[in-house]
């Protein structure tokens, strides 16, 4: 199944990256979600993508520009599975979170 392979792939990946990677799987309104959590730092991102568009080498996926706030900015993101880590990556290095997150955290 590629769904198991591609979750397996990003999840150790992310692992050797940030240590530990919570993921989650959880059901909006019949629609299956997996939901990871990554810290690193002081910083939390929160990601999430639908369960079914892991099928695919390319995926869509979002988090929210500040992961203490239930409704904050949504920011969509495309990956392949091959260069997902690279934008997880690029979010914590170029601080891509809302500036109300960012400087909760100073």
């Amino acid at each position: 199944m590629k769904f198991k392979e591609n979750i397996n792939k990003l999840h150790s990946e992310l692992e050797s990256l940030y240590g530990e990677v919570i993921v989650n799987e959880k059901f909006i309104k019949g629609v299956s979600f997996i939901e990871m959590i990554i810290n690193e730092e002081n910083k939390n991102l929160k990601l999430e993508f639908k369960k079914q568009d892991l099928n695919s080498d390319e995926f869509e996926w979002n988090y929210k520009s500040n992961p203490l706030e239930n409704d904050s900015q949504v920011v969509e993101r495309k990956s392949s599975v091959s260069n997902f880590t690279n934008d997880v990556s690029d979010i914590f290095t170029k601080n891509r979170f809302s500036s109300d997150y960012l400087e909760k955290l100073n």
